[in-house]
């Protein structure tokens, strides 16, 4: 199976998201194939090696990524459509539906949490596998957020039996495996951290009472995890680990490397990691203008949510 799925995938990439019409609709078995036996079937089959349990998830959610990515051919929603939908389509009806793809991403590869993932690294072989896993999951899950809100909407006007509704109503029916995903920005791997931003970016944008879903305190909260992961993503996003500055030093020479290349006409050079600092910073921004207190800017700046607005303290 991982094999099949590997030269499936490999195939799907060299020809391109845009290169296949109608959705992908003339490969959308193998999609039916990942989605109903590998995906479906991840927890119930027996592997020889564990290793390969997390190597097979991995490889179904990027192909899972590469189906969503064929919506961009996709044609309007129709309940023709729906009776073979092509790829994107299949994964996010089993996605938002709480089909098998839900239950194999949230409930299985991504609900342990990073704690339990980073006790995994330290005990043996399957750790770097059961990593790349969830971070495929992540990519898949921001990914998905891309494309729900549209397609809910197109089949919200079908008279069909199917009745999805974004994913953030999923995810905010559960807030303690909520608090658990958003928990992901304090894992020590910078794409895993990223994805974590990226989903508490977009989370932030869509639900008002985060803030209330995560029921934050001055104790033992999920809200001081959160606060605590941000603080140290945007640290390590504004550190120079070569020469060890502090983030205002680190801030500082990063100002003058721009100012230095704007002196010479020249764009300034972006790493990967800078967009994790734009991001949160984003989102504590756009979360103070544009959301009622409290909100999860001032959760993140050290605000006790849990008090009457007039007597926040820091």
């Amino acid at each position: 199976s991982l094999a099949f799925l590997g030269l499936v995938n490999a195939l799907l990439e060299s020809v391109g998201q845009a290169g296949l019409p109608a959705g992908g609709t003339a490969v959308g078995h193998y999609t039916a194939l990942v989605l109903q036996y590998m995906v479906g079937n991840l927890w119930q089959r027996g592997y020889r090696d564990p290793a390969q349990k997390w190597q097979l998830a991995a490889a179904c959610f990027r192909h899972c990524q590469l189906a969503l990515g064929m919506l961009c051919t996709c044609p309007p929603i129709t309940p023709e459509l729906l009776s073979r939908p092509p790829p994107g389509l299949a994964v996010l009806l089993s996605l938002m539906g709480g089909r098998q793809l839900e239950k194999a991403l949230l409930q299985h590869v991504l609900a342990p949490g990073q704690e339990e993932l980073a006790a995994s690294m330290e005990v043996g072989p399957e750790g770097p596998p059961r990593q790349q896993a969830v971070l495929q999951g992540l990519k898949l899950l921001n990914m998905a957020l891309e494309y729900d809100t549209a397609a809910a909407d197109q089949l919200s006007t079908l008279s069909v039996r199917e009745r999805v509704a974004p994913l953030q109503g999923l995810l905010a029916a559960s807030p303690r495996r909520l608090a658990g995903l958003l928990q992901y920005v304090l894992y020590a791997e910078t794409d895993i951290q990223l994805e974590a931003v990226k989903l508490l970016a977009q989370l932030a944008s869509r639900l008002p009472n985060l803030v209330q879903l995560l029921q934050p305190n001055f104790d033992d909260s999920d809200a001081l995890l959160l606060r605590q992961g941000c603080a140290q993503s945007l640290e390590l996003a504004l550190l120079d680990p070569s020469s060890g500055q502090s983030v205002s030093s680190g801030m500082a020479a990063a100002a003058a490397r721009a100012g230095e290349h704007e002196a010479a006409g020249a764009e300034p050079a972006a790493s990967p990691s800078d967009v994790r600092a734009e991001l949160l910073l984003d989102v504590m921004l756009g979360s103070l203008e544009a959301m009622a207190p409290p909100s999860l800017g001032h959760l993140l700046l050290g605000f006790d949510t849990t008090a009457v607005p007039g007597d926040w303290c820091r």
